[in-house]
């Protein structure tokens, strides 16, 4: 999931706080925290203090971007799973930061030699559900990571004989 094929001489040089050297070599050693699927609290703030960090001692040329960024995790970080209109502008935020992310992985690459996954959205899959006999196939495109659930209402019971064992 994560290239990272940089050096420190292929970074350029160093120039204090932001200078590209150690932009170049902690963006190696955090590229795979950069690049995961987030799945706890713990990981967010991991990652909210990461982009702080990077906001604050990134080259000029793409530090604005990691402040949009940086800002975009810690609303992501309080959103109120249970508010509509919270998650909604989580969700606005993550769009209009989307151009930033861009930017800050072509940086990186170009600069760096990394590659980061950031603002790459996943492959969408396509599942094709085979229907009863008498219905056509229901095909749904989904991202990676997001369950299909089948409707209870339209979906026929497995019969007890062909059913999988419960454990």
């Amino acid at each position: 999931m994560v290239a990272v094929a940089a050096t420190a001489s292929a970074c350029g040089t160093d120039a204090g706080a932001r200078g590209v050297d150690g932009y170049c070599r902690e963006l190696a050693e955090d590229a795979q925290l950069l690049n995961m699927d987030l799945v706890s609290v713990v990981e967010v703030d991991s990652l909210v203090e990461r982009y702080q960090h990077f906001a604050d001692t990134a080259p000029l040329a793409v530090a604005d971007q990691w402040v949009q960024l940086t800002n975009l995790a810690r609303a992501a970080a309080e959103v109120d799973l249970a508010n509509e209109d919270s998650r909604a502008a989580v969700v606005e935020q993550a769009a209009s930061t989307e151009r930033a992310a861009i930017q800050i992985a072509d940086h990186a690459s170009a600069t760096c030699g990394i590659v980061l996954l950031m603002g790459t959205p996943p492959p969408a899959t396509t599942t094709t559900v085979a229907p009863p006999p008498t219905e056509p196939a229901a095909t749904t495109t989904t991202a990676p990571g997001v369950a299909v659930v089948p409707d209870p209402a339209t979906t026929p019971a497995i019969p007890a004989e062909t059913a999988p064992p419960s454990t």
